[in-house]
């Protein structure tokens, strides 16, 4: 025990320190009210920017909202009136821009997502004729306005006239039709500048706008400051996230400070000095007093201090002694539990000499394990009434006990000869053994239900892959190689870049997809159709499969298993299905169904680039002749001998298909004259009169050619057929063997079908 102080000796000691504390409570409080000085004006800052942001994103809000109005107006005019002529269009535009500044144009798309009309044209040549459907943002936005029937805004996009933009889509509808929609073209830069341009304090604050997390705009001198000299602020506007971050500028800092805080900093740090002097020099002369008692005292704790040391570090001796024996022991039983090759029998074998060296008195120690129907004990085994046990449980059963006896008999003290750190220790024992006992029963389940899927996998001829997702690290069995034409050696070190390397590109984006969406939660499973690089230089197509099997704690993928399928021989045969559906099963050519798609897509092409194609339709007279007199097979001939002369007669560009017994019809695109087709004619009639051997004989057979030309004769694939279809029978009620161009279409030029 400690020596109380003497009198005088605590006042001694404890009033050196109270000009220092003094000091400390005196510069906290001065600091704390300079904070509170500093924080008061840093809210009044932060609440000027919270309301600059509040006030620029409400601007945003009704601005939007009132051109969309307005908008929505011009769209009431032109749907009450019937429509618009292009004259009405300028005008109303022009008018309405005047009025409205911030917009980059007012378009008009027509039904098929192309930009006809543009308002104003200096600036925007580049749309003109613009087809939005081909960009993805313009297209999603097209057709949910058309859908919905509603005005719909873009998310931002490069505009074509150059800039950041975004585009508000309003469907029109006349008389129940749908009329195309009104497009405006918002330049935000331009949009942001008109709407700052009413508030008074931009001198004061810079602002920066994002639309659907990206940037719409962004004040000149513009730069990131730290969170308490920024404010965000977002609100969603007609499905669109628009965040406002505002700061100041160095100009509204310098007026929003004052120097009342630095003023009450020093004139505190000024009258802490002169206080703590004064009472430093006071306790200074009484100090001196008491020093001598002091070092008395210290040397009297100093001794008492080492007496306790001494005493306290031959007891924590004696406990790490006792602890090392126990450690050694759960140590020696890891290592056991580690070797490779052991069985649970063998594992409890060895395991129970590893307890008596962890007790007290390791020489009247022995020990018994019983698990299941086995026993084992020490080799000096002998039972007394001085005992400690603990069960061994597996998977929440007890299957088996520890017991540690002590041979030799002790005198009686109130718990028996162990010590409490020993009945702790038979717990941990009984624990551990239970624990190996487990594992190792599930490696011998685990060692033969691999074992089995071996088998499995061997018999289907499935290849298998196992990924490391955060390292890369990638595993295959050789079924995974042989389908590549590959020895498992070959492909050694093996990862993720392996598979990178022989997947085709456009499937390798297409299969990393597929891995992000299983990755997230929205697939339960990976499963992709890849074409990988054979060793001979082919593609083979493979089903690749798998699932995250373990993830990290924090949730990312860990460890992927999957399988690989062979599919190329369903692929090839699916194939075949397509050509099948859509040629003919004799001649190889295509379909009617085929041409028509043809027909549609060089409608389309001649519409936009203002061309003429033609169709030849026409028939074989004489043909029926043939398969009455020579039968099925040389009509069979005749039609396969005249597809491939008629192949060989026309351009690669041009389409030939037989529609249906002894009829064909040739698609001829990109025709700059009526001379052209009528020399294309011409050498299909030369082509089709020359005469085919067949089992001896000479057949012949004579073409009735009708040709209807686009746009003169028809301006849908049904009508230039049908014209076609009447022009050939003209031919052949006047003589056959001939062709005749149709009669002119009556038919005002409607918009291409596709």
């Amino acid at each position: 025990m400690s020596r109380p102080p003497t009198l005088g000796e605590p006042y001694a000691i404890k009033g050196r320190w109270i000009p220092y504390a003094f000091a400390v409570v005196l510069c906290l409080a001065v600091f704390s009210l300079w904070q509170a000085l500093e924080k008061r004006e840093a809210r009044a800052r932060q609440q000027a920017i919270a309301a600059e942001a509040e006030t620029v994103l409400n601007l945003i809000d009704v601005d939007l909202n009132n051109r969309i109005r307005s908008l929505q107006r011009f769209v009431y005019r032109w749907q009450q009136r019937g429509g618009m002529t292009r004259q009405e269009f300028f005008l109303d535009a022009d008018s309405y821009l005047s009025d409205h500044p911030g917009y980059q144009a007012l378009e008009w798309v027509d039904p098929n997502f192309i930009v006809r009309w543009v308002v104003p044209q200096q600036g925007n040549e580049q749309a003109i004729n613009l087809n939005l459907a081909l960009e993805e943002v313009r297209r999603t936005a097209l057709k949910k306005a058309q859908h919905q029937q509603a005005p719909t805004l873009s998310m931002p996009v490069e505009l074509v006239q150059g800039g950041i933009g975004f585009l508000v889509y309003l469907p029109i509808t006349v008389d129940n039709r749908f009329d195309g929609f009104l497009l405006a073209v918002f330049r935000t830069s331009s949009w942001v500048e008109s709407l700052l341009t009413t508030r008074t304090t931009p001198r004061y604050f810079k602002s920066c706008i994002l639309m659907d997390s990206k940037q719409i705009y962004k004040a000149p001198d513009w730069q990131q400051r730290p969170d308490e000299l920024q404010y965000a602020k977002e609100l969603t506007v007609r499905n669109h996230l628009f965040v406002v971050q505002s700061r100041p500028t160095t100009l509204y800092l310098t007026a929003s400070h004052t120097l009342l805080p630095e003023l009450v900093f020093l004139f505190g740090l000024t009258l802490i000095c002169g206080l703590v002097l004064i009472i430093y020099l006071l306790q200074k002369t009484s100090s001196a007093v008491h020093t001598g008692n002091r070092n008395q005292n210290m040397l009297e704790l100093e001794i008492e201090q080492r007496q306790q040391i001494e005493a306290e570090r031959e007891m924590l001796l004696n406990d790490i002694g006792e602890r090392v024996k126990a450690l050694h022991c759960l140590y020696s039983l890891s290592r056991l539990s580690e070797s490779t090759g052991k069985n649970v029998e063998q594992f409890l074998f060895q395991a129970i000499e590893c307890l008596p060296p962890a007790w007290q008195h390791p020489e009247y120690t022995t020990a018994r394990v019983a698990f299941d129907e086995m026993t084992f004990t020490t080799s000096d085994f002998h039972e007394s009434s001085w005992k400690l046990e603990s069960t061994i449980q597996t998977n929440g059963r007890t299957r088996g006990k520890v017991e540690v006896f002590y041979s030799k008999q002790f005198a009686e003290f109130d718990e028996g000869p162990f010590t409490q750190e020993e009945r702790y220790l038979i717990n941990e024992i009984a624990d551990r053994i239970g624990s190996v006992v487990q594992q190792k029963k599930a490696v011998e389940a685990l060692a033969k239900e691999r074992q089995r899927l071996a088998f499995i996998l061997e018999g289907t001829h499935v290849g298998t892959w196992e990924w490391n997702v955060q390292t890369g690290e990638t595993v295959f069995n050789s079924r995974w190689a042989e389908n590549l034409g590959y020895q498992l050696d070959e492909l050694t070190p093996a990862s993720i870049k392996t598979w990178e390397r022989f997947c085709h590109p456009e499937d390798l984006k297409k299969a990393y997809r597929a891995l992000k969406r299983h990755f997230s939660g929205r697939d339960p499973y990976y499963q992709c159709e890849i074409r990988l690089k054979h060793k001979n230089g082919h593609w083979v197509w493979i089903l690749d499969r798998g699932k995250v099997s373990v993830w990290t704690n924090d949730g990312a993928p860990l460890r992927m298993f999957g399988t690989h399928t062979d599919i190329s021989e369903q692929k090839q045969a699916e194939a075949r299905i397509r050509h099948l559906a859509n040629h003919d099963a004799l001649t190889g050519l295509p379909s009617l169904r085929l041409v028509r798609d043809r027909i549609n897509v060089a409608l389309e092409s001649a519409h936009r680039k203002h061309e003429q194609f033609a169709v030849m339709f026409f028939d074989l007279d004489g043909f029926k002749a043939i398969n009455d007199q020579h039968g099925h097979d040389a009509g069979d001939f005749v039609l396969q001998t005249v597809a491939n002369h008629l192949l060989n007669c026309v351009r690669k560009s041009d389409t030939v298909a037989r529609i249906g017994g002894d009829e064909f019809l040739l698609l001829l695109t990109e025709i700059k004259s009526v001379d052209d087709v009528e020399n294309i004619a011409c050498k299909v009639i030369e082509t089709v009169n020359q005469p085919m051997e067949f089992e001896g004989y000479l057949l012949q057979v004579q073409a009735s050619v009708g040709i209807a030309l686009y746009p003169t004769h028809g301006y849908t694939s049904k009508a230039l057929i049908k014209q076609a279809d009447s022009a050939m029978y003209t031919v052949k009620s006047s003589g056959k063997n001939g062709y005749r161009f149709a009669m002119p279409s009556q038919d005002k030029l409607p918009p291409p079908t596709v």
